[in-house]
């Protein structure tokens, strides 16, 4: 097994305002790190900066061995929000279909057989293909988290990133994620944003603190609010 993600002395900068300080980070593949910290702490800029959103101000990043801004093709993400109308009649199938979308989309396209295949595979993998048809704006906060997921995972990445996925959820909900997660560790890497705090142990191998810098790296639990002040 080899590196799935590493961050070298990265820093992110907003106007001269230092968001992210001098972050080195290494991911191992198979890893599932959760990435915690107070608000403000850098946590969302750092997920941007590794999927080439932001620039870097100084620091490298490499995915799979890659320079990151050429790795984005290994990556699935779920971005902290997604916003459906409910009265936007897209279905189920087709927000996951979206997955598929080539980076460089012509006026029109058309989805090949092998899409159709693979977006019926993940959604019977996640147990999801009952709602098919289901208009996404219908959907609970747990069932629209799993269509994103689908969504993420069409591509077939090698590491999926998450930013607070379960952070709108109820407890029954947000353990279901959380087990779907680590079923789908067994064969992705994963990187998460979450505020669960010492309850993410229960899923992620290890916890990366950040607070500007990486305040702790580690699978023992510790006082996250303690750590907000450091």
């Amino acid at each position: 097994m080899g590196k799935a993600l590493t961050v070298d002395q990265v820093t992110v900068k907003y106007n001269h305002i230092v968001a992210v300080h001098n972050v080195s980070l290494a991911v191992e593949e198979g890893e599932f790190v959760a990435i915690a910290g107070p608000n403000g702490g850098g946590k969302s800029s750092l997920i941007k900066a590794i999927l080439d959103l932001v620039p870097l101000a100084s620091g490298s990043i490499q995915i799979f061995g890659q320079d990151h801004r050429k790795a984005k093709g290994l990556i699935g993400y779920i971005p902290q929000q997604s916003v459906f109308d409910s009265k936007f009649p897209i279905t189920v199938r087709d927000v996951i279909l979206m997955g598929r979308l080539p980076a460089s989309l012509g006026f029109f396209h058309r989805f090949t057989r092998k899409d159709e295949r693979r977006v019926d595979e993940i959604m019977e993998e996640l147990k999801i293909e009952s709602l098919a048809d289901r208009p996404i704006g219908e959907l609970s906060g747990g069932q629209k988290q799993k269509v994103l997921l689908a969504r993420a995972l069409v591509t077939d990445p090698k590491m999926l990133i998450l930013d607070e996925p379960t952070a709108s959820l109820d407890p029954p909900s947000k353990k279901q994620i959380y087990e779907l997660l680590k079923e789908l560790n067994k064969k992705l890497t994963i990187l998460m944003i979450s505020h669960d705090d010492e309850r993410i142990f229960d899923y992620a191998t290890s916890v990366a603190y950040i607070n500007k810098k990486l305040i702790y790296r580690g699978n023992e639990v510790r006082s996250f609010d303690k750590m907000a002040t450091t």
